[in-house]
């Protein structure tokens, strides 16, 4: 409360430092791969206004964009309420393989250990719902009901949780669209 975001430019780096923790279920080790808005109606406005490409890309990006320049990966870390990112200018090749390698590596294991943890979080319910958009990803609410014998209320709650914890998406509309799921 009363923090701003602070932005300290140096000659080899830049760090922003941001009032708050990491939203939702973000955490350092699974920010490239977990999506939250901390506020959707702005989200969907700078996506319909085209100041962002695409909605929870940037961080992603940033490290992309950052590897294929040859720069060190960006530094995220969490220092009591304030979440602290650092941009480095460049880095030391031996340096910079051994990071390559070590990113690799903690993301392919980010990668599982969220997938883990975001199966713990759904219910057997939830788990049958997101195997039946995986074999059908055209599925409706009204045949997955039919098919799990559970009323299209639950089906939706259940798809509702799904959606809010990053796991799958509706691209389109309810009847012409199809569901995508996030395997990353």
């Amino acid at each position: 409360m009363g923090t701003d975001i602070q932005i300290k430019m140096f000659d080899d780096r830049f760090v922003v430092e941001s009032p708050g923790t990491l939203p939702g279920l973000i955490r350092i080790s699974n920010i490239r791969n977990m999506h939250f808005s901390r506020n959707p109606i702005i989200a969907k406005y700078l996506r319909d206004y085209k100041f962002v490409r695409e909605l929870g890309e940037g961080v992603d990006r940033m490290y992309r964009e950052m590897f294929e320049a040859g720069l060190p990966a960006p530094e995220y870390k969490v220092e009591g309420f304030m979440t602290v990112l650092t941009v480095r200018k460049f880095k030391q090749l031996e340096e910079t393989e051994k990071s390559d390698n070590d990113q690799k590596k903690r993301l392919e294991n980010d990668q599982k250990t969220t997938r883990k943890r975001l199966e713990n979080l759904l219910d057997k319910t939830q788990k049958q719902i997101l195997s039946e958009i995986e074999l059908d990803n055209t599925i409706t609410i009204k045949q997955l009901s039919n098919k799990l014998i559970f009323g299209t209320t639950k089906i939706k709650s259940d798809i509702a949780k799904m959606k809010e914890l990053g796991i799958i998406k509706r691209i389109g509309s309810d009847k012409g669209g199809h569901w995508e799921v996030n395997n990353d």
